[in-house]
């Protein structure tokens, strides 16, 4: 399983789930190197989650953007 494949599974997820993979995902940005605006963009995501604005499958597929975005730049 390559590491998109890691993060593909949004279908039907509950909030609780969706925050856990957006967490794993955060991780791995991190690891590799993360910049400021990586992190910020997925607090907002995050929040929007919280807020109701993002669905969960909503707030995994905009934060699997930034993750496959960082993986194509290493």
């Amino acid at each position: 399983m390559n590491e998109v494949e890691r993060f593909s599974g949004a279908a039907g997820m509950n909030i609780e789930t969706a925050k856990s993979e957006i967490e794993a995902m955060r991780q791995e940005i991190y690891m590799i190197g993360a910049n400021d605006s990586e992190f910020s963009e997925i607090a907002t995501i995050l929040k929007a989650l919280k807020d109701g604005t993002y669905s969960p499958e909503k707030a995994i597929e905009e934060t699997r953007k930034i993750y496959e975005k960082k993986m194509d730049y290493h």
